[in-house]
């Protein structure tokens, strides 16, 4: 939808007499809904970021906001525009503690801007949408609203049990339905310990509802989800402390392997997300990301070894993919899978 699209939506469906900590989580999770974060910008080179952090800087081209794809900048813009039509006062905040009004021609090249609302009490809350995307989409707790970082003095926190009030308010969570996150540590608890990696990430790929969590998110929001889910199944259960570590790859105790693949047609790349376990010294299971199935796919090494020889890259960077790809340099056949390369990788888009 257009930014006007999203305006008229939200100024239509608010509900009534929402308070002004509420109504601006009501917003950013309608933004949330509508935008997803540039694969194109989190995978791509130098040459690729600086291009799309100058276009998003842009105030003359009203089109900027009007893109599904969006980086800090754009949905920084997005919001502020949304916001200040419903009538609330927006401000923006850079990586050095500057608040301004209209600051985003100043910015470098790759900072980071979130805005911020002043409330009628003058006090100031952070409403960081694109830090917090996937958590809004995928039904995580929400780490960068209300609350505050080092060198972030000036803003003013809200309590765990407010912003769990607020999140009832918008439908995030209820009485039946809790944080993504609690629903992981639960149902690692059901599977016990004495399972291997290789059986936690298909009870993973096959739970339902991580299934239907995931299918909210675009490409790079379905890696940023994973690595928080695995953060929690079979990582140290800090899934907001690491989701930033990499955007190449992530292992987990070097038995389960994530990380993004591409093709390139016309110049443009389109992109994919893998995962293997690899136990005993082999790789013991492959999944593909399937954006037409909106699930996660196991395939075998051959069906692979067919996608790589149609021109799918096995990970952008070797690290990741280092066991994968030295076993499908030892394999020789090949077999055409059931489903077609385009319907792996995400549709074709421009930043």
């Amino acid at each position: 939808m257009t930014k006007k699209q999203i305006t008229d939506k939200i100024k239509r469906e608010i509900p009534h007499n929402l308070d002004e900590e509420t109504t601006v989580a009501y917003i950013m999770k309608e933004i949330a809904q509508d935008r997803s974060f540039s694969e194109h910008y989190y995978w791509g080179n130098s040459e690729t970021i600086k291009k799309i952090y100058k276009l998003s800087k842009d105030d003359r081209s009203i089109e900027t906001l009007d893109k599904r794809k969006i980086i800090c900048v754009t949905i920084s813009r997005l919001f502020k525009y949304i916001a200040e039509e419903i009538g609330l006062d927006v401000y923006y905040v850079d990586e050095g503690g500057n608040i301004t009004k209209n600051g985003i021609q100043n910015l470098a090249i790759g900072e980071h801007v979130y805005p911020v609302i002043k409330l009628k009490d003058g006090r100031m809350i952070k409403c960081d949408l694109q830090r917090d995307l996937t958590n809004i989409q995928t039904g995580f707790h929400w780490k960068n609203f209300g609350t505050r970082g080092l060198g972030e003095s000036f803003l003013s926190t809200l309590s765990e049990e407010r912003i769990d009030e607020i999140m009832k308010k918008i439908g995030t969570i209820s009485d039946e339905k809790g944080y993504t996150e609690d629903y992981c540590r639960q149902q690692k608890r059901n599977i016990g310990k004495n399972v291997t990696t290789t059986e936690i990430v298909k009870s993973v790929f096959t739970d339902n509802r991580l299934n239907e969590e995931m299918k909210k998110t675009s490409v790079g929001e379905t890696y940023k989800f994973y690595r928080k889910v695995f953060e929690i199944y079979i990582g140290k259960d800090r899934p907001d402390e690491r989701i930033e570590a990499s955007t190449l790859f992530q292992t987990y105790k070097e038995k389960l392997f994530i990380f993004p693949c591409n093709i390139v047609k016309d110049q443009i790349s389109r992109y994919t997300i893998c995962a293997y376990t690899f136990e005993n010294k082999d790789i013991t299971s492959i999944y593909l990301l399937s954006r037409t199935d909106k699930s996660m796919l196991p395939i075998t090494l051959e069906e692979l070894k067919y996608f790589e020889n149609e021109g799918l890259r096995i990970g952008i960077t070797s690290k990741g993919s280092r066991h994968l790809t030295r076993r499908l340099k030892e394999i020789s056949e090949e077999r055409k899978p059931n489903i077609r390369l385009d319907n792996l990788v995400e549709e074709r888009t421009i930043d």
